[in-house]
């Protein structure tokens, strides 16, 4: 078995990697802290709800439309305005 000694790193953010190591929390468990995380969630909420409701309006209105050309036709004598000048 090899035995290896970790050296101790000269990274800034030492002490934050080792306390995530450690199991600990980026912030303290103060009451302004807590705030500030469920706000930030909150805006992800918001952001989620968007996103979700654009989905849905996609799978309910723009999935799956098999022949989208047919909605810039009206309908009438579409065959023969399109097959005369072919003839022609």
């Amino acid at each position: 078995m090899i035995n290896t000694t970790v050296k101790s790193s000269t990274h800034p953010l030492t002490t934050y990697i080792e306390q995530l190591k450690t199991g600990g929390a980026l912030l303290p468990d103060r009451p302004e802290n807590v705030l500030e995380v469920v706000g930030i969630l909150k805006s992800y909420g918001v952001v989620l709800e968007a996103y979700y409701n654009n989905l849905l309006y996609i799978a309910e209105h723009q999935f799956l439309v098999l022949f989208p050309f047919f909605k810039y036709f009206n309908g009438r004598n579409f065959l023969r305005e399109v097959a005369a000048p072919l003839v022609a």
